[in-house]
């Protein structure tokens, strides 16, 4: 791929839209699939949850939420209309049964009261915060006290290597992670970790290292 491409890439990798971003969101859905898994795992889901997600896409995976824990209220925030518009799309019978509910916002404030969420996940998002420091304060102020705040991310080691990641992605490794949320007042529980040999974004074969950072307030 040329650099314009790539950097075309990860602008829709950060913000789908147009008819670009439909053929990005079923890159992510396929390419994303584990790593959703991994994080949804981790949440250890309960009945009457209120579980938040940062960056849902087109919310093909919603539905995995309500087959682990049907009791679930499931809340939806995305930065891209376009990815909002598909996720209300794909997930009308949740919507209608008043089990979920998706919504636009900045990228940077919250728009929930504090102590909202019992359980917070965010996959593959963090790259793209414009201020990380401010991002974490605001998911730790909505979490309740005792929830789960379980962030997915690739690990810098491999993301360093794919060459769409010079194009306006922070890249972390789970040491910086858990400073990071440190500093908003959140305690790691855990971090694992796993590899799977993927297609990349741009083809070819490799393999994918990424951690979900599970932490409580």
């Amino acid at each position: 791929m040329t650099n314009e491409e790539l950097r075309q890439l990860a602008a829709q990798l950060r913000q789908p839209s147009g008819e670009d971003g439909l053929k990005t969101a079923e890159l992510m859905r396929d390419t994303n699939a584990s790593m959703i898994r991994h994080a949804i795992s981790q949440l250890e889901l309960k009945n009457n949850d209120f579980v938040l997600e940062l960056g849902h896409a087109a919310g093909a995976h919603v539905s995995w939420l309500f087959d682990m824990c049907p009791g679930i209220q499931y809340t939806g925030l995305e930065i891209s209309p376009l990815m909002h518009e598909e996720a209300t799309k794909n997930n009308s019978t949740h919507i209608q049964n008043n089990r979920a509910s998706f919504h636009l916002y900045g990228g940077s404030n919250i728009p929930f009261e504090a102590n909202t969420f019992h359980k917070i996940f965010s996959v593959n998002t963090i790259y793209f915060w414009d201020n990380p420091i401010e991002m974490a304060a605001e998911l730790a102020r909505v979490l309740q006290p005792g929830g789960l705040l379980c962030i997915t991310f690739g690990e810098e080691a491999y993301m360093k290597h794919m060459p769409f990641t010079a194009y306006g992605f922070t890249l972390y490794n789970t040491h910086q992670v858990t400073d990071l949320f440190a500093l908003a007042g959140l305690t790691l529980i855990h971090s694992p970790s796993a590899n799977e040999v993927i297609k990349s974004k741009t083809g070819e074969e490799i393999t994918r290292q990424y951690t979900t950072a599970v932490f409580t307030k």
